[in-house]
This record gives C-alpha cells, sequence and structure tokens, in this order.
C-alpha cells in the first residue's frame, strides 16, 4: 500500500499502517513505518481485507485514517499434465510431465498403496521396486511448488507382469515292497526349472525322489511339483502309488522236549524275501516273548507238573515275521518244601512265626502252624502268623508245614520260642479285664462316674492285691521292701511304700527330737505297720511349704533314701515331673474329684519339679476309696477308712500345699480324712516314699498279696 497526504502546517514524522479481512470482528493493529509504502504479506489468495492507514507530524499531530479494500488474487497451482510409466515382474517406473504454477516445482511426491504413504523426490522419475509380480497397485503423484503448495494427485492403477510358473507334465515311477521311487519330467515357466520336490500323503515335502519304509500292498498319494531356478512352484501333480506284497520267512517244523524244570525247543524255518534273523519263543501264549539268535532255546526255573502254551515265530532282517507256530509241553511235578522257620515280634503274650518255604509244581495255598509240636494246628494263607494269648516267660515248641494248591504236603519245619515277661503296666491292666472293679481296678475313663477321667488304671476299695516286692531279690519278700501299687498312668507304675520307712534309710530331722509330735518312730494302727517314721516337713529356720526346698525332698527322699536301693533299683524309677503348685482347702476338700482337678489339672500354680520319689497326692488317697465314696468330702473320708486300702492310721504328710498360705500342707489324719497343717517345729509326721517305675519294668511272679507279693525285673 502506498499512502498520499496533503501538506499540513508540519512535516510528516511517521506512517501507520493496519489491516484486516473484511469479514473479521478483530481489532486492527498497526504497523509503524518511516516511509509512506509498506507491504503485507502472507495472506490468503483470493481473500477481500481492509486496509488503514495514518500519519502522524513532527508535533505528533495525527492525520485522518483512511481505509482501502484490496482482493488478492487468486493462487496458480502447479499441475500434472502426465505420467507414463513401464513394469517389470517386481517393479514400477514412472515419468511425471507438471506445470508450475505461482511457484516453481520443487518436489515430485509418489504413492503406490493409493496415498497411505508417500516417498518424496527431487526427480521427476521414481521406480518402484520389490513389487509382486502380477499384482495391481494403486498409484499416485503430485508435486509440491516453492510455496509448499501441492498440486492435484494423478492416480492411476497399474499392475506388474504376470509371471509364469513351471508345469509338471508327467511323473513315471517303480516300487518295491517299501519303497517308491519317482521320475517326473516338466516344461519351464518364466525361469527354467532348477528340481522336483515330492510329498506322500500329504506329508512334508522332500528333495529325495524316493520314499522307503512303506507298508506293504497299501495304496500312496504322492504329490510332485517343480521349483524354477527363481524358486517358484508349480501346482503339484497328483498319482495313486501301490507298493508291492512282502513274501514273509516260514515256520516248517517246532519240536520240544521237557524235565521238570525246563522246556527245549528246536525250530526249522525257511527265509522269505528276507534273511531270517531273529527266533522269539513264548511259553504262555504269547503273553510274553523271548528273544534269540539261534533257532534252539530253553525255559528254565519252570514250575513242574504244568502245562505251557508253546509259541514261536521268526523275523526276517527286514523286521517281518512269519506266522506263529503252536505247541504244548508239560513239566514234571515238584513238591513245596519248608526252609526255614523263624521267630520275631516276641511279647509276654504272643510269638510270630515267619516261614521260609519253596513251592514246588503248585503254588503254596495253605500254611499251617501249632504250638504244641503238632498237636494241633491252625491253617493261614500268610506265611507269617502271630500265635496270642501265651503265657509269660514260657517256652513253646512250633511245628509248620505248607500245602500247595494241588492239596500236596510239604516236610516240616520246627522251632522253638520263649515270651518274654509282660510288662508290670500290661499286667495290672489285665487284671482289670475291661470291667470296671475287677480285681479292685478301675479304668479311669471320663465316662467312668466321679473318676478322674485321665484314663488310669487305680486300685480302691479295702484289701485288693497290689502288693509289691521293691529293693529285695530274697524269697521272702523282707517287710521293709513292701510296696503297693496306687495305678498305672501313662504306662508307668505308681508305688507308695507299705511298711515302713526306716529311718536309717530316710535320715533323721535331729533338731526337733525333743518337741511336741517330734520325730522318731511309733507303733501304726492296729499291728498292720511296724514302726512308720514321722519326719518335719522342712528346719525350723525355714517354715516354707514349697515342696523343692523342704528337707523331705531334698536330704529325705530324694537323697538319703533312693541312694539306699543300689543301682539296680534306683535305675527302675523314672525321673517324674510331679506337679506341687497346691490349691486352697476348698478347691481340694469337697470331693476326689475337685482334688484331682485342683491339684494336678489346674493348680493354683503351674509349678512341677522333677525327681525321682516324691508323697502321695491327696487325689491318690482319695481314688483309694471303695468308688462309691467317691462323692464324700475328703473332710469327711473317716468314715471311710476301713474301705481304704491306703488309710495307715496315722497322720502322714501329702506332696500337695495349701496355695493361699505359705506354712501350710494338706495331711491324711489318723482318722483317715484330709487335714491341713503348720509345716512348724511342732509337726511331725508320717512318710511313704512314692514313686513312678520305668515303663519297661516287667511283671515276673506274685498274685499281689502281702505273702506272694508281685516281683520285677
Amino acid at each position: 500500500t502506498n499512502l498520499v497526504l496533503s501538506n499540513g502546517s508540519a512535516d510528516v514524522d511517521k506512517y501507520y499502517f493496519g489491516i484486516k479481512e473484511t469479514s473479521s470482528e478483530e481489532e486492527v493493529s498497526y504497523i509503524e513505518s518511516e516511509t509512506p509504502n509498506y507491504e503485507f504479506s502472507n495472506l490468503k489468495d483470493n481473500t477481500e481485507y481492509i486496509i488503514y492507514s495514518y500519519a502522524i507530524d513532527v508535533n505528533n499531530v495525527k492525520s485522518n485514517v483512511y481505509e482501502t479494500r484490496v482482493t488478492t488474487n487468486e493462487y496458480a497451482l502447479a499441475t500434472i499434465s502426465e505420467v507414463t510409466h513401464s513394469v517389470t515382474l517386481n517393479s514400477i517406473t514412472l515419468t511425471v510431465t507438471a506445470n508450475s504454477g505461482d511457484g516453481t516445482i520443487t518436489k515430485y511426491m509418489y504413492s503406490n498403496n493409493d496415498g497411505e504413504s508417500w516417498i518424496e523426490s527431487d526427480s521427476n522419475t521414481y521406480t518402484f521396486t520389490n513389487l509382486s509380480d502380477t499384482t495391481e497397485y494403486k498409484i499416485r503423484v503430485k508435486v509440491v511448488d516453492s510455496n509448499g503448495v501441492e498440486s492435484t494427485e494423478y492416480y492411476e492403477a497399474i499392475a506388474t507382469e504376470t509371471y509364469i510358473l513351471p508345469v509338471v507334465a508327467n511323473v513315471e515311477y517303480t516300487t518295491t515292497y517299501n519303497s517308491i521311487t519317482l521320475t517326473p519330467s516338466g516344461t519351464d515357466g518364466t525361469n527354467t526349472i532348477d528340481h522336483y520336490e515330492y510329498s506322500i500323503d500329504n506329508g512334508e515335502y522332500q528333495t529325495s525322489n524316493v520314499f522307503s519304509n512303506l507298508t506293504e500292498q497299501t495304496e500312496y498319494t504322492i504329490n510332485v511339483k517343480a521349483i524354477d531356478s527363481d524358486n517358484r512352484e508349480s501346482n503339484p501333480y497328483t498319482i495313486q502309488v501301490t507298493t508291492d506284497t512282502y513274501e514273509i520267512p516260514e515256520i516248517t517244523n517246532v519240536s520240544t522236549s521237557s524235565t521238570e524244570d525246563s522246556i527245549t525247543i528246536n525250530v526249522s524255518a525257511t527265509n522269505g524275501d528276507g534273511t531270517i534273523t531273529r527266533y522269539l519263543y513264548s511259553r504262555d501264549n504269547g503273553s510274553n516273548w523271548y528273544e534269540s539268535t539261534s533257532s534252539s532255546y530253553t525255559f528254565d526255573n519252570l514250575t513242574s507238573n504244568t502245562t505251557f502254551y508253546i509259541q514261536v515265530k521268526v523275523e526276517d532282517e527286514n523286521g517281518r515275521e512269519s506266522a506263529v507256530y503252536n505247541t504244548t509241553e508239560t513239566t514234571l511235578y515238584i513238591n513245596p518244601v519248608v526252609n526255614s522257620v523263624s521267630t520275631s515280634n516276641i511279647t509276654s503274650s504272643s510269638i510270630t512265626l515267619t516261614v521260609n518255604a519253596t513251592a514246588g509244581s503248585n503254588p503254596i495255598q495253605t500254611y499251617y502252624y501249632s504250638n504244641n509240636n503238632g498237636s494241633s494246628y491252625v491253617s493261614s494263607s500268610s506265611n507269617t502268623y502271630t500265635f496270642t494269648g501265651l503265657d509269660g516267660g514260657t517256652t513253646y515248641n512250633f511245628r509248620v508245614y505248607v500245602v500247595d494248591s494241588g492239596r500236596v504236603q510239604s516236610n516240616y519245619g520246627t522251632t522253638g520260642g520263649t515270651t518274654s515277661n509282660p510288662t508290670l503296666a500290661d499286667w495290672v491292666i489285665d487284671q482289670y479285664g475291661g470291667v470296671q472293679g475287677n480285681n479292685g481296678i478301675y479304668y479311669h475313663t471320663s465316662s467312668l462316674a466321679n473318676s478322674a477321667g485321665d484314663n488310669s488304671y487305680r486300685y480302691a476299695g479295702a484289701n485288693p492285691n497290689n502288693y509289691v516286692c521293691f529293693g529285695s531279690t530274697a524269697s521272702a519278700c523282707p517287710s521293709d521292701n513292701l510296696y503297693r501299687i496306687i495305678g498305672v498312668f501313662d504306662g508307668e507304675v505308681k508305688l507308695i511304700k507299705w511298711d515302713y520307712a526306716n529311718s536309717d534309710l530316710l535320715g533323721v530331722n535331729e533338731a526337733y527330737f525333743n518337741a511336741s509330735y517330734s520325730a522318731g518312730s511309733f507303733s501304726g494302727y492296729n499291728g498292720n505297720h511296724i514302726s512308720i517314721n514321722r519326719y518335719h516337713w522342712t528346719s525350723n529356720s525355714n517354715y516354707n511349704n514349697i515342696w523343692s526346698g523342704s528337707i523331705l525332698n531334698t536330704i529325705n527322699l530324694n537323697n538319703t533314701f533312693l541312694n539306699s536301693l543300689g543301682n539296680m533299683w534306683n535305675d527302675m524309677i523314672k525321673i517324674h515331673a510331679w506337679i506341687v503348685g497346691g490349691n486352697t482347702h476348698l478347691n481340694i476338700s469337697t470331693s476326689v474329684t475337685n482334688a484331682y482337678r485342683n491339684e494336678l489339672v489346674n493348680p493354683a500354680e503351674l509349678t512341677t519339679y522333677n525327681a525321682k520319689i516324691g508323697l502321695m497326692y491327696v487325689s491318690d488317697y482319695g481314688y483309694a476309696a471303695s468308688s462309691n465314696y467317691w462323692t464324700r468330702a475328703l473332710y469327711d473320708y473317716n468314715y471311710v477308712s476301713v474301705n481304704n486300702w491306703m488309710y495307715m492310721g496315722l497322720s502322714e504328710w501329702t506332696i500337695t500345699r495349701r496355695s493361699d498360705t505359705s506354712n501350710y500342707v494338706f495331711d491324711i489324719s489318723s482318722s483317715g480324712d484330709l487335714d491341713y497343717v503348720s509345716i512348724d517345729s511342732y509337726r511331725a509326721y508320717a512318710i511313704r516314699p512314692t514313686f513312678y517305675l520305668n515303663s519297661n519294668v516287667q511283671y515276673v511272679s506274685g498274685t499281689g498279696t502281702s505273702n506272694n507279693p508281685i516281683r520285677i525285673n
């Protein structure tokens, strides 16, 4: 634009120009110029613009704003006038003729996928390569001028040249029983045939013209294709070919001979298409086969008097078998034999026999066992048998024989065996015999009314036969060695000393002999106990009812008394966890069931002391009474003393303390009821050592009476 001005009072200093499209509502921005001329560029073609201009003189006086409307010219695009092409199998070459418009042509754009992608070039000639033959491509071409403006696109569908494939004209073949050999002929296409490939029964193609390892007299589908020098394939040529029939070897004769435990087979056979390389023999009608390279074979270690179903076949070098030849052969009869008889698992009431026997012609069917040297037998289908209900420590003479399925009997096998002594725990349980109260024994299950429910076996009542001689092997048990069985607890027998505790063995609390109830010996109840000794719980300087610190525990029982027993008897005693936490008088005394629960199951303190020797629990004494008294309060037990075998008629200590005091311990009074007393220097009561035997201690003899006590080892 060029601004023409009329002169004013002063010279013009600056010129201002602005522009906007006619249709625009935007405000005009002005551009300052030193001259009255200004060129607006980068405008739209064929568009009307309004041009605004004014001037300011040196006195900063502004002229009027001049408006004028101007329309830009329409842009002349470059045009493509012609595109020529040439093709090969895999290329298309394009040559473009184009005319410039307002700008000069700077780029040529080519696409062979209908404009999805473009290739840019500065040449008007371009070749697309690596194309597929016989394929139509959608060609597009456009040019771009120096102003970046594109021409309209040129479009043409152009196809590459068509490829002529080779052709398989004919296939000749020869066959054997297991192979097919092929000879094809064909015609070249665009390129010459390089080689042929072959497929059988639609399998993978191979370059070899021979198929081997085929099945005889079988029809196969053969496909053949030609491959040219460009690795192009012809269409498959298909033929049906059948293999020849194979001539198998033949067995002409089989002879057999046998002994008691073997069969020998001799075979005569002729070759077929292949040479015989293997002989196959079966003795069980073909279930199992045995291979040999010899025409003679012997089956060994056979069962006598048994018919075997013989089969024979041969196989040639090509793996082809003859027909099966069948015959039979029978071996001689062999009797069964007992080789040895052994004993095992010997207990106090049982012995297990194991027979080693060899079958003869027939399998062993029945084993016969006798524990009385053949006077009587029991039968079994097993080669092991356990005689039960035997007497402990007794020698038995065993005799055994077997009979096979043909009812043929073997020789006799013999051996001897001696039962072991039963454990003392097992002997006690046998006396119980499954009947509550039998021989004064009660099985304390949860279903036994008012019981401990701990699955223990306990003696109860006036005078059960539960005497044991412990600490002596003399033929007549000394009175000082008589103990009685409280019961069986988890397989361990618990004993309590019965007659008297010798002061030389238990030690003496010498400091308190002059006190009231002082330590020393005194005569027992109605003469049954000679010289039961009395002892203090603890020393006069420590009135504490904790069992672990008592002198009964540390000096009298687990020192002096225990050491006096000697190693053999000491080793029979188990180190036991004595529960010594105790409880209150209310929780202990109301019934024997409560005493057991609160003394042993839920004591006031979960305190145990591991030692061999202890004293009786309150509940031990309570459950020793006849079962009909178990509901009675223990502080009222004097009424049942004559029905409680553990009652002595003397005041004696238990191992259980009163937990709500520090100086009271439960005792059994001379009248038979439960009491508690202070452990001060005025109290010296009887004690009876109590302990658990190891579970492997055995019963040897005795009925459990005081005159015939139980003997153990």
